[in-house]
């Protein structure tokens, strides 16, 4: 039987990007980015509508490829490296009202 190990430092990144996805839900994000102009926060809307999926399907054709060269390890240093691209785009629009405030 094959014994299982974990390794500690992509365990502690994927808790801290899946808490980053609970707590920074899409809502509260738009509503954190309340005073950026209309525009701007429909082109974000439209970026991210579009810009998720395209990660999602370059994910998985990158998943299903390290599979099929049986690099297990590699489908986790992207799944990570995924994600991390997911959580920016949702905080794209905090990081621009964080700027904004400490400019105004």
């Amino acid at each position: 039987m094959k014994k299982i190990t974990i390794n500690r430092k992509v365990v502690l990144q994927v808790g801290i990007l899946a808490f980053a996805f609970f707590l920074l839900s899409p809502t509260d994000v738009l509503a954190a980015a309340a005073s950026v102009d209309d525009g701007g926060m429909r082109a974000y809307k439209k970026i991210f509508s579009v810009g998720k999926w395209i990660i999602i399907g370059k994910w998985a054709l990158d998943a299903i490829q390290c599979a099929l060269n049986g690099d297990y390890e590699g489908i986790k240093q992207k799944s990570i490296a995924y994600a991390a691209c997911v959580a920016l785009i949702i905080l794209i629009p905090t990081i621009v009202f964080q700027i904004e405030e400490f400019l105004s």
